[in-house]
């Protein structure tokens, strides 16, 4: 499971503790450590919330969500890119 750039408490969602201890696979959650909606501390939380296997990557970006791996995100899209396919092909246990 992937979590890209997610706001909790925002837009109609809410994840409780509750609601992620159903995950038992491999979870990567993921935003711009600037991200300018707050993505990155949302994120943090619900990681927090979640069971294990997971990992949290906060990329060097203020871009949110998909809008890191648009054409006029270079470095940002390389380092998505390669954050996601590290996890894929390493996933946490």
């Amino acid at each position: 499971m992937i979590w890209v750039a997610g706001l909790n408490n925002a837009n109609g969602y809410s994840f409780a503790r509750a609601d992620l201890n159903v995950l038992h696979i491999p979870q990567l959650y993921m935003a711009g450590a600037d991200d300018v909606y707050d993505a990155a501390p949302n994120t943090r939380q619900v990681y927090d919330l979640a069971n294990q296997p997971k990992k949290l990557i906060l990329l060097p970006s203020s871009l949110h969500g998909t809008d890191m791996i648009s054409a006029r995100a270079d470095v940002e899209r390389a380092q998505f890119i390669d954050a996601v396919l590290s996890f894929v092909r390493n996933p946490p246990k």
